[in-house]
Parts: structure tokens; C-alpha cells; sequence
């Protein structure tokens, strides 16, 4: 085909332009999050020939050992109806040795007194005997099971309790076996499967298999955290399967890497909820109840550090000084490195001694109610002489204290909870959940961020991590810290058969199976959050982003850094206490010209308010990225950006558009010297300030803070800065770097279509 120039110069333009067109709608996707999830992916099996397969004879180890010694460690979420057989082999498959003489199964079997569904715990011995265990199960709901096979018994855990222990003798069968997840498979090793039965419902994840028999202990220590050299028996894992890979058909083997698994059917990668949480938190009597973890030097303290928690007082308002955690008593030399709790005067209070004893109290007076839940959060700042109080993520007070003159002394006594030994203090009385100790002074935006989610245990400054997500049995006396330390700590005095409690503190969105808001396996807690619920909300990798299309109502939401929440026209979000924005919100809504029209005013929060003044703008879009750079010059501007992108605009018509940010967002700006600016033909222009609005377009007292413009005709991307932004580009919503490659190659294009204009031209001049 033949073309002429005019065809060419216009063929290469519209290239051009299409590139550049498609790079900016890709820019205004949101950023990938670089956040790991503690949980990171699982499979997912629909119960239509799905399998994971190890097609290999040495996971178990060596015969005979393998038919007398091996652990299988695994966390399921059970979906759909389930089926009925006469046994646990013949039900839908968890995990399974091939020719299935052990495993884990779900499902009915029904007995004299009725059908039991269960998780199936079993083992065919060695004379064809059935040996089982049924665990109950709540459908939908992440659930820890262990099969242990040791020493001729046979013995089941859920959620690290023990369910059951029975005899048992040697597993039966010529071998002992391959690894079939999610169903049981025939066919010869190395070939595809020549039959896929028994398929699973539902969702697994870290599965892991020992040549040895796991204790409880072992079992309690790894439920939450992937498996790694530092575990007791890894000499003896087999394999380990912790899902990391996320796309494709093999699985890796993350022990010693010769076992990987091969997937077939249509098993999808989805993020995991497994290791979220919370799930429980540890009660005190506020008598002589305690946790003690032994001196340890990570646990020392001389420059900055941050303690956060959330705590339930049942006696808060007792006038007088009550820990929450202590390095040190009073018999120690100084007695306290550091203390944080409460005063006399029922205020926060950090204290420490050097030649005697310092508190340093929250200024602020505010009040606590028993038997509510609180974020407390103690900063110690000794670089900047400052101590910081957070509650619920919002600054209480900031105290002055001149640490060149008294500081933090270290000791060796121990770290313990809820008790200063052999002080007159008082024991805290309440509950306590999600104990985090820090190196560093944490910022706001740090606590905020974390607030509303479980950790993995390996976060950058994290020297303790006590999540307490354990559950009521007598042998239940160890708090397991989640960091690399593993600093263990020991109830005392307690009653570890009813002490630990369930909490509801947050519930974080995962976004496995959909983006709905209302849908329950989203969520960590497997349920959709009320009016009551502090809700995070966390685009982990694999997950699908949150959507609200119907009425929500919830107490406090943060969103994460890198992370999105929208909300459609046919949707609304109330937040009665405090809304943080971290990442993106995108709210739709219908602007009929009648009247104010508010996108994300809840929660203290102000988000924007626009006036059409009398313009009929139709379905329009709100986009709000907060706590981030809006150029690529860090600081030039308010880190609270705004995109407005109204369906229909009459540009004659000058709207009135209220922006809301807070103080911690001005980065260096003065909020009475503050004007917006609108990104148009390339470059930052002004808008009229409302000299109306607090008698000069600003209002700049409490948070949220604000400024007003008017006479604003043309929409899309505003910024609020003292002068005009000194860069063009928009960090903030210019999105991954792969856009900005589109961008450059659509200017390529658009730069030869010039090119090929003036040659062409050229040649037309010449000839």
C-alpha cells in the first residue's frame, strides 16, 4: 500500500497522539503500592479440577521414618457447600499424600447422632485402620490447622490449641507418597495428572511439611510468620510452600527449593488473609497480673524511641500512675530505662530516672472512658527535646524536656507489662493489643499509617511486636514477639485459660475476593465493617482496590500510603471520629447547580467543597491524594492534591471550590500566605482568592484548615502553594514510571510528525 506524504505526516501524528492520550490515562491510575502484605498471596480453588501437585517421593523423607514421623502445617479458608462421604479420605482434599494414606480433608460424614462437618485430621495405618480427628470450622473464616504424626500418636491444632491427640501407628502404603494441595490426583510421577478428584472449595495458604513432629510450641510460634532458618525443626522441613509467587503455574519450594509445585485447572493467586488480623488481645486484673520478658540488650534505651498500643482501661480514671510497659523496678540501679502509662491525673505519661524519678505528662486534659478501645502512642524525641502524645493517631500535646540535662539510663532488669515491680504504681487494669516498641521518634504519618493493620514483625526500627493473637487454653502462657529477635515474653499470675480476649480493634481491608465494600472476605476480621469499626484500608499486592456503591457508616478510617478508596455516585461514606489519608480518594458525585456539593467533608477530614453556581455539572469526580509531594520538587507545595473532573462544564459560568488540608500537610508553606493553582496549557495558574471566606480566602486556625477560590471555569488538577509551583511535573498523578516511558514515546512521535510536517513542506516549497 502506497501513501502519500500528507498521509504519512498524518498517519505519524495521530500515533503520536494517541501515545500521548494513552500515557495520561495511565497516568491517572493510581501508583502500585510498595507495600508487602504479611500474609502476601494464596491459591484459591474452586472445586472444578483444581490441584496444586509435588510430584515428588522425598518430602516425607526416607521409608520407614517418613511412615512414623511427619508434621503438615497449613492455613485454609473454607468456602462453598460441603460434601458428604463415608470418610475423611474420600472427602474433599485440604492436603493429601498420594496414594492418600494422611492427610487434611473437609466435609460431612455422618454418624449416629447426626452429620458432622469438619476439618478432617486423619491417617490410614499401616493395617488399614482409620485414625481421625474432626476440627470445627466457621465457613469463610482463615483457620490454622497442623497435622502432627509422632511417637504413635496422631495429633490435631487448630489455631495452635490442641483439638486432639489419639493413637496411632505406622502410615500405611508402599511409599510414602507426593503432595497433592486443594485434591487428590493419579497418574504416573513426572506426567500431567491423569485424574484430579476430591477438588477443595476455598483458599490455602503457608503450607509447610516436616520430617519431624512439631510441639505446640513450635506450632504457636510460626502460625503468624513465615518459615525461615531461625525455626527449631527447619533442618527437617521437607517443603514450604508460602505462595510467594503470585502469577504462573509453579509454586516454589521456599525450603530447599527441589520440590517445587506445579498448579493446574483454574487455581488463581489472591492475596491472603491468613496471617491478618487482629484477632485477640491479653486482659489484665489490675491486681498482681503481669507480662515479663527477660533483659535483653535490644530492649535498651538512650536516644529517641516510640511506644504505641492500643489499650482498653477498665480503671483509667483511678488517680494514679498505672504502666502499661516498664523497662526496669524499683529495686534496679537506675530503677527505669523507660515507662510509659499513665499519671496521678489520669493523663498519658512517659517517664524515665536519672538521679531520681522524671514524668513528663500529656498537656492536653483530655478524657478516657472505661471499657473503650484508644490508639496511644508515646514518641520520645531527645534529639529535639521534645515528648510527643498521640491518641487515636491525633496529636495530644508535645512537652518540652531538655534531655542534655537528664536522659534515658539503661539497665538489666526486665521488660513487663501492666506492672512496675516493687513501686506503689498501680496494675493496669484493661486490656491490651497490637504492643509495638520503636527505635526512633515515629512521625504522625508513621502512626497513622500503621494504625489500622497488622505487621509482618521485619518493619524498619521495629524492635518488639506483640500481637497477642493467641486464644484461651491453660497451656497458653507465652506472648511471642513477631520480630527477628523473637523476644518471647511469659504471662504471670494470669489465668491463660480465660485472659486472652477477643478484639475487634481495626479491620483492614484485603481485598481477595472482589472490590466490594460489603463483601466479607475482604476484610481481616471476615466482616464488613460497621458503625463501630476503625477501618484501614490497604491496596496489598494481588488485591483488588475498595469500592463503596451503598450507604457506610464507620468510626475511623485511615487509608494507606500508595493505596485507594473510591466511592460511586450511588455510594456515601459517614466517619464519626477521624478520617487519614495516606493514598487516594476518589469520590462521584452528582453536582445539579442547586447548591453546595462536599466530597469527602466527613471525618474532619473537609476534602472539597464546590460551588456551581447554578452549573449543571452532571456526575462529577473528586480525586484527593494526601500526604504526598504533588511535583517532583519534595516540599513545593501542600502535600494534599485535588482533581476535579466534572462531566459537562459551562466555562462562562465561575464556580467557588473550597480545599481543606491539615497543618502536618503545609511542608514548610504558610497557611496565611497560601494560594491554589491550576494546571492549564502546561503551566501553574492562579486563581482569585475569596476575600469573602475569613475576610482573605484562608482559614487557617484548627484542622482541618482551608482556602477558598472563585470565578474558576475550567477543571483538572489544583494544587495549594505561597507561590507557583516551580516544577511542572505532576508526581502525584502522573502515576508508574512506565507512563512517563509512553510519554516520551508519544513525543517522539508527535516530534517526527513535526519533522515529517516541515519536510514535507520543505519539498512542497521546492518543488
Amino acid at each position: 500500500m502506497n501513501y502519500t506524504h500528507q498521509a504519512r505526516f498524518r498517519l505519524i501524528l495521530e500515533a503520536g497522539v494517541a501515545l500521548f492520550v494513552l500515557a495520561v490515562l495511565l497516568a491517572a491510575l493510581p501508583a502500585s503500592p510498595a507495600q508487602a502484605y504479611t500474609g502476601g498471596y494464596g491459591l484459591n480453588f474452586d472445586g472444578d479440577d483444581d490441584l496444586m501437585r509435588a510430584d515428588y517421593y522425598g518430602i516425607f523423607g526416607p521409608d520407614p521414618q517418613c511412615r512414623q514421623t511427619v508434621s503438615i502445617s497449613l492455613w485454609v479458608r473454607p468456602l462453598g457447600p460441603s460434601q458428604t462421604a463415608f470418610d475423611p479420605a474420600s472427602l474433599p482434599v485440604i492436603f493429601t499424600n498420594v496414594p492418600n494414606w494422611i492427610g487434611i480433608s473437609r466435609g460431612i460424614i455422618n454418624f449416629f447422632d447426626g452429620p458432622h462437618d469438619r476439618i478432617w485430621v486423619w491417617m490410614n495405618d499401616q493395617y488399614g485402620f482409620s485414625r481421625q480427628i474432626e476440627v470445627p470450622y466457621t465457613v469463610g473464616e482463615w483457620v490454622h490447622i497442623a497435622l502432627v504424626h509422632a511417637g504413635g500418636r496422631l495429633r490435631a491444632y487448630k489455631n495452635g490449641i490442641l483439638v486432639n491427640d489419639i493413637e496411632a501407628g505406622d502410615m500405611g502404603g508402599l511409599t510414602c507418597g507426593r503432595v497433592g494441595v486443594g485434591a487428590y490426583f493419579t497418574g504416573d510421577q513426572g506426567m500431567p495428572p491423569a485424574t484430579i478428584t476430591q477438588e477443595i472449595v476455598g483458599q490455602i495458604d503457608e503450607v509447610a511439611i516436616f520430617q519431624a513432629g512439631l510441639t505446640e510450641g513450635e506450632i504457636r510460634e510460626y502460625m503468624y510468620r513465615e518459615v525461615d532458618a531461625s525455626h527449631p525443626k527447619w533442618a527437617n522441613i521437607g517443603a514450604y510452600y508460602k505462595m510467594s509467587n503470585g502469577s504462573g503455574t509453579v509454586v516454589t519450594d521456599n525450603a530447599t527449593g527441589s520440590y517445587p509445585g506445579v498448579i493446574y485447572g483454574g487455581v488463581d493467586w489472591v492475596t491472603s488473609a491468613a496471617h491478618a488480623g487482629p484477632r485477640t488481645g491479653l486482659q489484665f486484673d489490675g491486681v498482681d497480673e503481669y507480662v515479663s520478658r527477660a533483659d535483653h540488650f535490644s530492649l535498651d534505651r538512650l536516644l529517641a524511641v516510640t511506644f504505641e498500643a492500643w489499650v482498653k482501661p477498665d480503671d483509667w480514671n483511678n488517680n494514679a500512675n498505672t504502666p502499661l510497659i516498664v523497662k526496669g523496678d524499683a529495686t534496679g540501679t537506675p530503677q527505669v530505662n523507660y515507662y510509659f502509662g499513665k499519671s496521678s491525673t489520669n493523663q498519658m505519661m512517659f517517664t524515665f530516672y536519672d538521679g531520681g524519678r522524671i514524668d513528663i505528662v500529656d498537656t492536653s486534659g483530655v478524657t478516657y472512658s472505661n471499657g473503650q478501645w484508644y490508639h496511644l502512642a508515646y514518641v520520645v524525641d531527645p534529639a529535639n527535646n521534645r515528648v510527643r502524645f498521640y491518641r487515636n493517631g491525633l496529636l495530644l500535646s508535645e512537652v518540652t524536656h531538655d534531655f542534655g540535662v537528664t536522659t534515658m539510663q539503661t539497665n538489666d532488669r526486665d521488660l513487663t507489662l501492666a506492672r512496675f515491680l516493687g513501686s506503689t504504681d498501680a496494675a493496669f487494669q484493661g486490656s491490651l493489643d497490637e504492643v509495638r516498641l520503636w527505635s526512633g521518634a515515629r512521625s504522625q504519618e508513621q502512626i497513622r499509617e500503621n494504625m489500622y493493620q497488622t505487621l509482618k514483625g521485619d518493619e524498619s526500627g521495629l524492635d518488639l511486636y506483640y500481637r497477642f493473637d493467641q486464644y484461651n487454653n491453660a497451656t497458653q502462657t507465652v506472648v511471642y514477639d513477631l520480630t527477628g529477635d523473637m523476644l518471647n515474653g511469659t504471662l504471670q499470675n494470669m489465668e491463660p485459660a480465660s485472659d486472652w480476649v477477643t478484639t475487634n480493634v481495626f479491620n483492614t481491608w484485603i481485598g481477595s475476593d472482589s472490590t466490594s465494600w460489603v463483601g466479607a472476605g475482604n476484610w481481616s476480621q471476615g466482616v464488613t465493617p460497621d458503625a463501630s469499626t476503625n477501618v484501614g484500608i490497604y491496596n496489598y499486592t494481588g488485591g483488588n482496590n475498595a469500592t463503596i456503591t451503598g450507604t457506610v457508616s464507620v468510626a475511623n478510617l485511615a487509608v494507606g500510603s500508595g493505596s485507594s478508596l473510591s466511592v460511586s455516585s450511588s455510594g456515601s461514606l459517614t466517619v464519626s471520629g477521624n478520617l487519614f489519608n495516606n493514598g487516594s480518594l476518589q469520590q462521584t458525585r452528582s453536582v445539579s447547580g442547586d447548591g453546595d456539593v462536599g466530597f469527602f467533608n466527613t471525618g474532619n477530614y473537609g476534602g472539597v467543597l464546590l460551588d456551581p453556581n447554578t452549573d449543571d455539572l452532571g456526575l462529577t469526580s473528586v480525586t484527593i491524594r494526601g500526604n504526598i509531594d504533588c511535583t517532583n520538587a519534595p516540599g513545593d507545595t501542600v502535600r494534599r492534591c485535588f482533581t476535579i473532573s466534572p462531566a459537562t462544564n459551562n466555562n462562562t459560568i465561575g464556580k467557588t471550590i473550597t480545599f481543606f488540608f491539615e497543618d502536618s500537610e503545609e511542608s514548610g508553606n504558610a497557611c496565611n500566605s497560601l494560594n491554589a493553582y491550576h494546571f492549564q496549557s502546561g503551566s501553574w495558574v492562579p486563581l482569585d482568592l475569596d476575600p469573602s471566606y475569613d475576610s482573605d480566602g484562608r482559614l487557617c486556625g484548627a484542622n482541618p484548615r482551608s482556602v477558598r477560590v472563585q470565578n474558576v471555569t475550567t477543571f483538572s488538577q489544583f494544587v495549594l502553594n505561597q507561590n507557583a509551583p516551580t516544577v511542572i511535573e505532576l508526581v502525584s498523578f502522573s502515576g508508574a514510571s512506565g507512563s512517563r516511558g509512553l510519554i516520551l514515546l508519544g513525543a517522539l512521535f508527535l516530534s517526527l510528525a513535526l519533522l515529517g510536517g516541515l519536510l514535507w513542506a520543505r519539498r512542497r516549497q521546492v518543488g
